[in-house]
């Protein structure tokens, strides 16, 4: 297993980011929930590489549900600010600081999330496997991760090839990921663009005028297009795998 990313990577990424994020009812995301996924009493939660568990606070904070956290990078002190902004005690998200394919546990979860994980490592079939085996009977697999394959990739390569590199983007063909599901035998299983249109560049405030105006163009343009619920492979900026065990 290759991964496209490392510590150093990661902790240079969570510096420039603000700890002072508050998590609202209408958080990134909270309308895929919505409408994908069955709420459960007393359910619990699993996000996968998810530093610093924004949408684990989500789901404690909303949907009342056990979360945790695993990710082999965690700055506590940033995380301390999290939960603070939040209004979160620190022992009621369980956090656990490991590398993914090396932990091994007997628990499941009726919710096992990721977002902007999978195509991060060469082998998307093994870590969608991996993701898979922590989901309990009845609960539900959910993964999220970038479409690099159309018009978010063009900007990516022409303004951030960098950060294009980071990516595995053989991970971003549909067709493959169905074939992936198809040999794993994971059934009642879903694979499709989400998100309308979005683009984005990784540190956009000490980009350059023409590309903040691109950006901030597209994205209002965006908004029009996700109310009218059009998806497609050039377009949106999504790809959600869903499935129910």
């Amino acid at each position: 297993m290759k991964n496209l990313t490392d510590k150093q990577f990661w902790a240079k990424y969570w510096s420039t980011k603000k700890a002072t994020t508050i998590v609202t009812s209408r958080y990134a995301f909270q309308d895929l929930f919505n409408e994908i996924l069955t709420k459960k009493i007393d359910g619990t939660m699993l996000e996968v590489g998810g530093f610093p568990g924004y949408f684990a606070v989500f789901f404690h904070k909303f949907w009342g549900y056990k979360t945790t956290l695993l990710d082999y990078f965690v700055d506590k002190k940033f995380l301390s600010k999290v939960w603070s902004a939040n209004s979160i005690k620190s022992e009621a998200i369980k956090v656990i600081e490991s590398d993914f394919f090396s932990y091994t546990t007997k628990t499941q979860y009726d919710l096992v999330f990721s977002l902007g994980f999978i195509e991060h490592f060469d082998d998307t079939s093994d870590v969608i496997s991996r993701h898979w085996r922590l989901v309990a009977k009845g609960g539900e697999l959910l993964i999220v991760y970038p479409n690099f394959l159309g018009l978010n990739g063009h900007m990516q390569l022409a303004w951030d090839p960098d950060n294009l590199n980071k990516h595995n983007l053989e991970s971003m063909y549909i067709s493959r990921i169905k074939n992936y599901l198809k040999d794993l035998k994971i059934s009642n299983a879903k694979v499709f663009y989400w998100g309308g249109l979005r683009v984005w560049l990784e540190d956009l405030p000490s980009r350059s005028l023409w590309q903040k105006f691109v950006v901030v163009s597209l994205y209002a343009l965006g908004l029009l297009i996700k109310s009218l619920g059009f998806n497609s492979k050039f377009l949106s900026p999504y790809i959600v795998i869903y499935a129910i065990k």
